[in-house]
């Protein structure tokens, strides 16, 4: 079900803090035994940018770039003029994630 206003997409935020869930991988030192299961953690973190940096940042994106110089121009004006147009910061929210395994003790 979605949580977005009428007319309006859905958030893609969810309210509650997203944690990294489920396998997406098998664990590849599980076999070996030398290591004790994986640990998973998850770090949200969240910035707020200036449309100078925002902008910045997307003329580096290579499916940006493909564009070719002329195009690549405009749709830079437009990201900016968006941004101004509604504050002149972006705000994003971010995760990092850490996938943990401690080797186990070969002591006897």
């Amino acid at each position: 079900m979605s949580d977005a206003a009428p007319g309006r997409s859905p958030s893609p935020w969810p309210r509650a803090a997203c944690r990294f869930s489920g396998p997406w991988r098998p664990d590849p030192l599980a076999r070996s035994g030398a290591f004790a299961p994986e640990e998973r953690r998850t770090y949200p973190w969240e910035r707020t940018v200036s449309a100078d940096e925002w902008v910045g940042m997307a003329a580096t994106i290579s499916d940006h770039l493909r564009l070719g110089p002329e195009r690549l121009t405009a749709l830079l004006a437009a990201l900016r003029r968006t941004i101004d147009d509604l504050g002149g910061t972006v705000h994003a929210r971010h995760q990092t994630y850490a996938l943990l395994n401690r080797r186990r003790s070969t002591d006897a």
